[in-house]
């Protein structure tokens, strides 16, 4: 026998996969066009979770829910499978999209998503479609003509009011709810509109009866696929064939007789003029009706509701087709008209213009011979003011030319006797100057050259020596970049976990035995290569949340937040786990045998990374402290003893072991 517990869990997962069908039947519908051109698939109740976690159709519905959304990157628009890291960056993208347009999300993060939480994800996707109920409401108000949104009453009067038919198939009773159901059963078969509640809910919310009524003024207005033009509104009378001879054909419980009545009925509303087959129908109807109905009535109502039907159609199209036939008569004719109109319009503007042409040629003519005399008269005055200022000119030139011979001559001859009287005093003076700088080498010539000696042979030594130190320096990092020589590189890294180890992993013999045991377990290598890596990705994907940036294989993660913002970002319980991950990645390295270890291609991305490392286990280990000291027990504390033995790292940490490439590049 089931107890409270597990019947409650029972009906909670059947709760959880209505809504799941729900929404999913909602997204579907607001992303109809997509899944029609063949750019996405439809959503089902079973995955619905796992469909939304990607990011990729949470993007397309806001695209259905805003205006001003920021360019699609490049990752929504994948179609592949994605990885975590990469659903997690789509998802940082919606999430924004959310927090611009105002849904509110509280307690529901990308991880929840990532992670395809189903009651998250469900709770998601309501705030959604309250938010986007509270942007249409007026808009749905104003099309339904409605003050209030009471479900059992709004929602039947609506869809009788969009469907001429819907007010025979859907007659009104006392019980309020049924009619619901009903409302709700026609509008899914007749519009394609799944319900978004259920029609025996004590309360269903406002916000739900506004985007039921939303997604179906979408259908009424842009339909798919469009109805025909011919049958767009089924007659009243049609609508009542069709309704009597569905339920004829599905109940056997004798209820033929009611149903031949109301056909009987249905046929008498037909406004086509009475024939032979209109009466053989109406005899078989009466006879129906007369008959007991211990009989099997319901075939032989639904196949005279058939031919019914049959005949009405076959009589409407042909009425439908004689409108058209008239209404093509009446356009042509129009158009008859129109063409008789519009040569005489032609000709009435063809004469017009002629005279307009006439007009503007005289015109021109009369612009043509006031142009030419202007042209002439400023032809003449232009002549005139060039003859006056010729002769100017030329005067004044003759004169400029004589005043400016005489003063170059005069310029020239004081220019050639300045020029003698500094040619004779720098001639003394430098012989004078020259004097004395003989005496005074004279006196010092010993001590200069042996000066300049010195000098230059110190210049020669540490030119050398900075040419030799870059040259070492150049040739490391291009062993480094290139070959990657595996004993330099494994020297390298050995040095780098002894200082990552100094740092994070104080490990009690417990907790130490438990990691061995782990490692040990592994019996293949496959298995112990794939323990390092897992600990070397867990760490990654930290340091990928924290920067929002997915980086390559080998590269440098930048950039690094300083230790207060990193304390900030990585929340108390994730410093736990991040540093059991830096603890298992350390010990299950040591205990890995040397022949193994050269096959490690993630090991060069760890030695540029250092500063990261460093980073992460300072403030995990903080964090350790921390929360050991805060238990108050004297066996909280980390005892001295490990299981090997190793230097005080943390009170003196090493230089980095060798000037790698991210030293050249800072």
């Amino acid at each position: 026998m089931a107890t409270t517990q597990q019947k409650h869990n029972q009906e909670h997962q059947l709760q959880c996969e209505r809504d799941s069908k729900r929404w999913a039947a909602w997204i579907n519908s607001r992303l109809r066009k997509a899944i029609k051109r063949g750019d996405l698939a439809p959503l089902e109740g079973a995955d619905f979770a796992e469909r939304l976690r990607s990011g990729v159709v949470l993007w397309r519905l806001l695209g259905t829910c805003a205006d001003d959304l920021p360019q699609t990157p490049r990752g929504l628009r994948l179609t592949r499978p994605l990885s975590r890291i990469e659903c997690l960056d789509n998802l940082a993208f919606v999430f924004k999209a959310l927090d611009r347009i105002g849904v509110d999300h509280t307690g529901i993060g990308p991880l929840d998503v990532a992670d395809a939480r189903l009651e998250l994800v469900l709770g998601l996707v309501w705030s959604l479609m309250a938010h986007v109920a509270s942007r249409e409401r007026d808009n749905v108000f104003k099309w339904a003509a409605i003050t209030h949104a009471k479900a059992d009453v709004v929602v039947p009067h609506t869809i009788r009011k969009i469907d001429a038919a819907a007010s025979d198939a859907l007659p009104a009773s006392n019980d309020a709810r049924r009619d619901l159901a009903d409302a709700l059963t026609y509008a899914e078969r007749r519009f394609g509109v799944a319900p978004l509640f259920d029609a025996d809910e004590p309360s269903v919310d406002e916000r739900c009866v506004v985007a039921y009524l939303a997604e179906l003024r979408r259908k009424v207005i842009d339909p798919s696929p469009p109805p025909s033009p011919i049958k767009q509104r089924e007659a009243p009378w049609l609508a009542t064939l069709k309704a009597w001879r569905d339920r004829a054909a599905s109940k056997t419980n004798g209820e033929g007789r009611a149903w031949a009545a109301a056909l009987h009925d249905a046929l008498d509303l037909c406004d086509a003029p009475p024939s032979k087959a209109w009466d053989a129908l109406r005899a078989d109807a009466d006879t129906l009706s007369r008959r007991s109905a211990a009989e099997d009535d319901s075939e032989a109502a639904a196949l005279a509701a058939g031919k019914a039907m049959g005949a009405a159609e076959g009589r409407a199209e042909a009425r439908a087709a004689q409108a058209v036939s008239r209404a093509i008569e009446g356009k042509e004719a129009a158009a008859a008209r129109m063409n008789v109109q519009a040569r005489a319009a032609l000709k009435a503007a063809t004469k017009a213009d002629a005279a307009a042409a006439a007009v503007v040629a005289e015109a021109a003519a009369r612009l043509q011979d006031v142009e030419e005399k202007r042209r002439a008269a400023f032809e003449e005055g232009c002549r005139t003011a060039l003859k006056d200022a010729a002769a100017t000119n030329a005067s004044t030139i003759v004169d400029a030319d004589a005043t400016l011979a005489a003063a170059t001559a005069a310029t020239a001859h004081a220019v050639a006797k300045a020029r003698q009287d500094a040619d004779a005093q720098h001639a003394a003076a430098k012989r004078s100057a020259i004097e004395e700088q003989v005496k005074r080498l004279g006196e010092r010539h010993g001590h200069a050259i042996r000066a300049l000696q010195e000098h230059a042979e110190a210049a020669i030594v540490e030119a050398q020596a900075a040419a030799k130190t870059e040259t070492v320096i150049e040739a490391q990092i291009d062993n480094l970049q290139a070959a990657f020589d595996p004993e330099t590189a494994f020297q390298a890294l050995s040095a780098t976990l002894e200082f990552v180890r100094g740092h994070a992993v104080s490990l009690h013999r417990r907790d130490a035995g438990k990691l061995i045991r782990a490692v040990d377990a592994a019996y293949d290598r496959d298995q112990r290569l794939a323990l390092v890596k897992k600990a070397h990705l867990k760490i990654k994907e930290v340091v990928v949340r924290l920067t929002r940036t997915e980086f390559q294989r080998e590269a440098r993660w930048t950039p690094r937040p300083s230790d207060d913002e990193l304390a900030r970002l990585i929340e108390p319980h994730e410093r736990a786990l991040l540093l059991s991950h830096l603890r298992n990645f350390v010990v299950a390295f040591d205990n890995m045998p040397a022949a193994e270890r050269q096959t490690l291609s993630t090991m060069r991305e760890v030695v540029v990374n250092l500063d990261w490392l460093c980073a992460l286990a300072k403030l995990g280990v903080a964090s350790d402290r921390r929360r050991r000291s805060s238990q108050g027990s004297p066996s909280a504390a980390p005892p001295d003893a490990s299981p090997r033995r190793r230097a005080d790292w943390a009170a003196t940490p090493p230089r980095p072991p060798m000037p790698l490439a991210l030293s050249a590049d800072e």
